[in-house]
């Protein structure tokens, strides 16, 4: 219920809920980080940008190719990713 949240303390508390579960929490993270709401999409992203795993390089990678993902999300994962 918290994911669904629209204040931004409640938001940014379930990110960094899911950043501490590491691995556990990459899959609601990758889902969030195409969210609507520009803040749970960059703070998806920031936090999967620092987890080490192959599945995350590719799902980054998809994002920067995708035109339906907001360009100030796309441009943040090519300058502090590539």
């Amino acid at each position: 219920l918290a994911i669904k949240e629209v204040h931004p303390e409640i938001t940014l508390s379930v990110i960094s809920l899911l950043k501490l579960l590491g691995l556990q929490g990459r899959s609601i993270l990758m889902r969030m980080s195409k969210d609507k709401d520009l803040l749970k999409a960059k703070a998806s992203v920031s936090i999967l940008m620092e987890i080490n795993d192959p599945l995350v390089d590719n799902f980054l990678k998809e994002l920067l190719n995708d035109e339906l993902i907001d360009p100030m999300i796309r441009d943040s994962i090519f300058i502090d990713r590539y």
